[in-house]
């Protein structure tokens, strides 16, 4: 990992501050970001920064969704069963174990004829109410999978959580900050259900390996590609009304903290590039830009890769949909990829298979499987046995991630002078700041729980530099922050984390200023958290040790005030102390 000394570029460079400037709001509070934001598309000019900033986004999604590092894949178990044969193509209801004791319910489609290996399809359904059994003019995945299998591709539909027949967890959990705090959710979850339903269908004889697609619409385009995105086992995908930036997806299984820091689903489904995609919209849902914003952003980063032929749109005037429509463009998508050479786009040739053929068999679970709250606690079991598999410098780097350290935070200016000094950030961050003295052997920060007019502390007598800031949310930088946003936490960083990026600025503002010596930090009250993880992530040499016996939790409390969503998954204060001692 880079370490802060090469993310937090400071441009002062002397002792001159630039001139006073209005007072702003801190970004943070004055425009946070959420599901329904319009989000400005970035324009990529090269493939290497193109590259560089996917594999940050790869690792926010491993992070938000707890699969930093990937756990340990166990032996697939399958239980399949209720083989119908509908004449032009075969149905299987099976049981897959994704983690141990938690088992998906899924249809396995082949076609009644075939010969030498297929290409395989995964198949993700969105939120409607009968899952991957829903069978309407609007959304049918039974028709979907069948008219596929018929068209010679392996399929496999499988549910979410909390639907039809995988009903161990329900589909809304991870919502408390006990969940949080481990990055549980279906979010998470269900990302790890469509890796393993990929080991399923690249572990079948019959199926070609190297093709291997996905679909899915609504919250199973989500699906889709952020599966795409982690596996490059997928090899072509097609989400279904999905991307779109001013609508991220409103569902828990489609958001989880720290997300979409910085970022939204048109740069998620970049990730892809340069591997064949097809985004498929319609006027009347938050696909109806697809055409003129969606696919010209994503457009432009398989470009870089000289693959701009390899993306397509397809859009009809309709609502919400995978109608028949849509997924005979699905068809055609996979057809020039995969299909007979010269034979015609397929259509729908076939009907669905009845509902009662698909359902899988509740009695084929193991009586002792877990349920919702046995579950949780084998997730913490494996957050901690993954936490001490990581060397230090892993730790450090997941740490960093966490608390947003993984981008720039700087430049850093000092705007203003006096009672008018503040610190800001390219981001919009503002930290009103007061410089109490300036001098030449050594330099301190004053921490205070109430901000900087209240960190009035007894100070060294050396001629030292001594700078005062208001935290985030602490003394003048109290603000109002909307938080109404449901998934808030998926756009926006919880106070703490912001607590911590402000110290970790001032010091290093501090280090550029005329004297000598690392920064020694002196903070009181319940300023004590954000003050021992920044010295934990800063880089060495750049603090000097604390004079003062300061408080180390276990965890902080799950208030409001010190909340870090995701700590307990990456070690919480045991990893602090650890990279504090070893000055990793």
């Amino acid at each position: 990992m880079t370490d802060l000394s090469r993310r937090l570029f400071l441009t002062l460079g002397g002792t001159a501050l630039l001139p006073a400037q209005p007072a702003a709001r801190d970004a943070r509070n004055a425009a946070p970001p959420g599901t329904r934001t319009v989000f400005p598309l970035r324009e990529w000019s090269t493939r290497a920064d193109w590259e560089a900033h996917a594999a940050l986004l790869r690792r926010r999604v491993q992070l938000a969704t707890g699969l930093w590092p990937m756990p340990r894949k166990t032996m697939l178990m399958t239980r399949p069963h209720g083989r119908v044969n509908h004449g032009a193509f075969l149905s299987d209801c099976v049981l897959i174990e994704t983690w141990p004791g938690l088992w998906v319910a899924a249809n396995h489609y082949l076609p009644a004829k075939r010969s030498g290996r297929i290409p395989g399809i995964l198949v993700a359904h969105g939120h409607w109410k009968n899952g991957r059994l829903e069978d309407t003019d609007e959304c049918s995945t039974p028709s979907l999978c069948a008219n596929l299998a018929a068209q010679g591709y392996a399929v496999l539909a499988y549910d979410m959580v909390g639907y039809n027949e995988s009903d161990q967890l329900p589909h809304h959990f991870g919502n408390t900050p006990e969940e949080q705090a481990w990055h549980y959710g279906p979010l998470g979850v269900q990302l790890w259900n469509s890796i393993r339903m990929v080991d399923f269908m690249v572990s079948r004889d019959e199926v070609d390996r190297e093709r291997i697609g996905m679909t899915g619409a609504s919250g199973g385009g989500t699906q889709a590609f952020l599966t795409a995105a982690v596996d490059e086992r997928i090899k072509a995908v097609a989400p279904v009304n999905m991307i779109s930036a001013h609508f991220q997806g409103g569902c828990d299984c489609e958001n989880g903290p720290g997300l979409r820091w910085g970022t939204n689903n048109v740069e998620a489904g970049s990730l892809a590039a340069p591997r064949p995609q097809l985004l498929v919209a319609a006027t009347g849902d938050w696909t109806r830009d697809v055409p003129r914003v969606e696919y010209p952003a994503i457009r432009n980063v398989y470009d870089l890769y000289d693959a701009g032929e390899r993306l397509t749109a397809w859009q009809q005037t309709a609502g919400h949909n995978y109608n028949q429509a849509s997924r005979e463009a699905v068809y055609e998508f996979f057809h020039r990829l995969w299909g007979p050479p010269g034979a015609p786009p397929p259509k729908e040739t076939v009907g669905p298979p009845p509902i009662e053929t698909l359902r899988a068999r509740r009695d084929e679970r193991p009586a002792d499987a877990p349920g919702a709250e046995q579950f949780f606690k084998q997730w913490q079991a494996r957050c901690e046995a993954a936490t001490k598999s990581l060397s230090l410098a892993e730790k450090r780097a997941r740490m960093e991630a966490l608390f947003g350290l993984d981008v720039p935070l700087g430049p850093v200016f000092a705007t203003g002078s006096g009672d008018n000094l503040a610190l800001t950030t390219p981001a919009g961050a503002r930290i009103p700041a007061l410089l109490q003295r300036e001098g030449t052997r050594g330099r301190i920060l004053l921490l205070h729980h109430e901000g900087a007019a209240a960190a009035a502390l007894p100070l060294p007598e050396r001629d030292a530099t001594v700078l005062a800031i208001d935290m985030f949310q602490t003394g003048a930088a109290r603000d109002e922050r909307p938080r109404g946003e449901r998934h808030f936490l998926t756009f926006n960083a919880a106070d703490p984390v912001c607590q911590v990026q402000d110290v970790l600025a001032a010091v290093e503002w501090l280090m550029q200023r005329p004297g000598e010596g690392a920064v020694e930090i002196i903070s009181t009250g319940p300023t004590f958290l954000p003050h021992l993880i920044a010295t934990a992530l800063t880089r060495p040499g750049t603090l000097s040790p604390s004079k003062r016996t300061l408080t180390e939790p276990d965890a902080p409390p799950s208030s409001e005030r010190y909340f870090i969503p995701g700590f307990l998954y990456a070690g919480g204060m045991r990893v602090i102390r650890e990279l504090r001692a070893k000055g990793a």
